[in-house]
């Protein structure tokens, strides 16, 4: 599976979609008087491209360049993230910038995602805690959301593509299956107020997958991959965490309601 990468260039850009078929387009509905609003490349197999508006190219080009965006693509996929960031670590090329501040040392890609899993869980035990204080549930549930819509992208477009094998095929489908799962009840959750009656049985619903995701994936899948040279899984270590947190930048809840159609495919 080829890395993910970054790009700022239009043309680098234009040239990713036009041979995928895609156009540029902005969700029905979200445009304002401040610009053409949610952006996408829009590609012929997308099954939400009738929600979509198609965009000259200047146009696009335009809200990319006036809301400081840069382009998240590997061969089979692309996002629109912020590109605050893009100057440390690898560059938009793929060669890692040179000059800079010291990069952070690098955790091999198992230990990174055991450490988001703990993070996520930590989540939702404060949120727990917050029982009637709504306002404070309300920011705690975002913080979720954004942190799971996260990791569950960075796991399906760099780590599920780069292990997948015959050993481990059944069990990435699985995961997939369990993403998507989560990202339903997440969507349903986007649409309520902590004060509403279902609010806290979502969020209960939603604990108990996403926990029974976070061990089976640690106990099984883990287990079968620990055999990959170290400085394999450090390479994808990186890769991820600077995926999640240019992500992270993005409020990447608010794309769960076009991903809940279905799951993600492992291949």
């Amino acid at each position: 599976m080829a890395a993910v990468k970054f790009t700022t260039d239009h043309q680098e850009i234009r040239r990713w979609a036009e041979r995928r078929g895609g156009v540029p387009a902005t969700i029905r509905g979200s445009a304002s008087d401040d610009g053409p609003g949610i952006l996408r490349i829009a590609l012929p197999a997308s099954s939400k491209r009738a929600n979509l508006q198609a965009l000259t190219w200047d146009e696009f080009f335009a809200a990319v360049d006036a809301n400081e965006l840069a382009f998240m693509y590997d061969d089979r996929e692309c996002r629109l993230i912020g590109r605050h960031g893009l100057d440390r670590g690898p560059a938009a090329n793929g060669r890692r910038a040179r000059g800079g501040p010291r990069a952070k040392r690098r955790v091999d890609a198992m230990t990174l995602l055991e450490r988001q899993h703990r993070e996520i869980e930590a989540m939702f035990e404060r949120c727990h805690g917050l029982e009637d204080d709504y306002a404070a549930k309300a920011s705690a549930f975002t913080r979720i959301a954004d942190a799971l819509a996260a990791h569950a992208r960075i796991e399906e477009m760099v780590f599920y593509p780069a292990i997948l094998g015959v050993e481990t095929e059944v069990e990435l489908d699985e995961a997939v299956e369990e993403h998507l799962a989560m990202k339903r009840v997440l969507a349903d959750l986007l649409a309520l107020k902590p004060e509403d009656p279902q609010f806290d049985a979502k969020m209960d619903a939603l604990q108990e997958i996403v926990e029974r995701h976070f061990g089976e994936e640690e106990e099984d899948l883990f287990a079968m991959i620990e055999g990959v040279d170290r400085e394999t899984r450090l390479e994808l270590g990186a890769r991820m965490q600077r995926a999640y947190d240019q992500l992270l930048q993005t409020e990447p809840r608010f794309e769960l309601p076009d991903e809940i159609d279905y799951a993600v495919p492992s291949t």
